[in-house]
């Protein structure tokens, strides 16, 4: 079995009031991760998301193309040293 990852990621630009959290989660379910998404006070998108790396190294390219209308300036993230575990992937 591979090791699973949880990564931290934060998403910079319009990427609130677009239906961008809806599109994260469907993307993170198509890959089979965990986790959560949020929208932070400073106009960011905030994920936690967990599961093999292969796979969230794909879900951050696939917020990073914006789709939708959101238009996705950067994306920072930072992978925890522990694995967190998700019953499933929620919006907040």
């Amino acid at each position: 079995m591979s090791k699973e990852y949880t990564c931290k990621i934060r998403v910079y630009g319009k990427v609130q009031g677009v239906g961008f959290r809806l599109l994260v989660k469907s993307i993170t379910i198509s890959y089979n991760c965990k986790g959560w998404v949020k929208n932070c006070e400073d106009g960011t998108v905030e994920i936690l998301v967990s599961g093999l790396k292969k796979n969230i190294e794909k879900i951050m390219k696939m917020c990073s193309a914006g789709r939708s209308a959101a238009v996705v300036k950067k994306i920072k993230h930072n992978y925890y040293d522990q694995f967190v575990k998700f019953e499933n992937f929620e919006i907040y």
